[in-house]
């Protein structure tokens, strides 16, 4: 199994403005605006859950997520839920789903190019060898590579 669709830790949620313009959810909007709102509401709402591009399949949770009255919901559900799909207790949304599935690909390979450089770093700083009692550098196997003051530190004085 895997582990579930997480991008709690990014305060945005990406708009590709083209795409949204361009939907038919939007031209829905274009004809009745008050669903634009409850809309998007419920994506971002469905971005910070987990997994996220859900919310759980509940009418009284979706109404809140939306910030809709209970009335106007159950007169408006069918048309802001459009392009929700309805499974496991949860609706998900394909495009918030697709758009934290790039997001959280790109958190993961920042994850791991960090902890790389962050490896490589720490091997770097044990390349030298010192004398234990001088703190003198005898022998530098990277040479003078780095930038600025890592580069130029010869000895402990």
């Amino acid at each position: 199994m895997t582990e579930a669709l997480d991008v709690q830790c990014l305060p945005y949620m990406p708009l590709q403005i083209e795409r949204l313009r361009k939907s038919k959810a939007w031209l829905r909007c274009k004809r009745n605006p008050e669903i634009a709102f409850y809309m998007v509401n419920l994506w971002m709402r469905a971005w910070h859950e987990i997994p996220a591009g859900s919310i759980e399949d509940d009418d009284d949770v979706l109404a809140d997520a939306a910030m809709c009255s209970p009335e106007k919901w159950e007169t408006l559900k069918v048309d802001i839920l459009q392009g929700w799909d309805h499974r496991d207790g949860r609706v998900f949304h394909s495009t918030v789903t697709e758009i934290a599935t790039e997001a959280e690909s790109k958190l993961r390979r920042n994850k791991t190019r960090t902890a790389a450089a962050r490896e490589a770093r720490g091997q770097q700083r044990h390349s030298s060898v010192t004398d234990a009692v001088t703190g003198n550098v005898i022998e530098d196997v990277t040479g003078n590579e780095g930038k600025g003051r890592e580069g130029k530190r010869k000895s402990n004085i």
